[in-house]
C-alpha cells in the first residue's frame, strides 16, 4: 500500500509516468525479467514475472528474493541485497505482462526502488516524509530492515492499529 500510494504521489507531481517500462527509472533492471515491464502493470500486480509469493519453498524465485533481505535462509549464492537480486532476476514469465493478477513482493519492491531513485532517499524516509509526519500518528512507525537498512517494504511494517488507520 504505501508504495503504490508514493508511486499515485509521483505521478500527480509529474515524476512517474506509469506506461513507461520500469528499465526507464532503474536501468538496473534492463537485463532482468523486469525489462519492458510497464510500471502500471507492476503496480496492478500483472508484471508476468513468474515469483510469485505462492511459491515460497527453497530454490523458488520468491524465496531466493526473500532471502536476498535476510527474510529467509541465505544459501552461498544468494545476492546481498534484494536491488542485486531484482537485477539478476530471470525466471520467466508465467503470462505476458498485464493479461493476469499474481501477487509478488518482488513486484512490491520494484516500486518503493522506484520511489527510492525518484525521492532520493530510502523508502522508509519517504513514507515518514510524505505521510507518517501529516497523519497525526500517535507513535512511530517502522519497517523491518535485516540487511543493510533496507526496508522490507514487501511487508514487515509496525505500527499501532490507529496510526494505521488513519492512513
Amino acid at each position: 500500500v504505501f508504495a503504490s500510494s508514493l508511486i499515485a504521489k509521483l505521478e500527480d507531481r509529474g515524476l512517474v509516468d506509469t506506461s513507461k517500462s520500469v528499465e526507464f527509472y532503474l536501468p538496473e533492471l534492463k537485463e532482468s525479467d523486469f525489462a519492458g515491464i510497464t510500471v502500471r502493470n507492476v503496480l496492478d500486480m500483472a508484471s508476468g514475472v513468474d515469483c510469485s509469493d505462492g511459491a515460497y519453498a527453497r530454490g523458488t524465485c520468491y524465496y531466493d528474493f526473500e532471502a536476498s533481505m535476510n527474510d529467509a535462509v541465505r544459501a552461498p549464492d544468494t545476492p546481498d541485497t534484494p536491488y542485486e537480486s531484482l537485477a539478476k532476476m530471470r525466471p520467466g514469465r508465467w503470462a505476458p505482462q498485464g493479461q493476469g493478477f499474481d501477487y509478488s513482493g518482488a513486484n512490491t519492491f520494484v516500486l518503493s526502488w522506484i520511489v527510492e531513485k525518484l525521492m532520493d532517499m530510502p523508502f522508509q524516509d519517504a513514507v515518514t516524509k510524505e505521510y507518517w509526519h501529516k497523519i497525526g500518528a500517535e507513535g512511530d512507525a517502522a519497517f523491518y530492515a535485516a540487511r543493510y537498512g533496507i526496508a522490507l517494504s514487501t511487508g514487515g511494517f509496525l505500527a499501532k492499529p490507529r496510526d494505521m488507520a488513519r492512513f
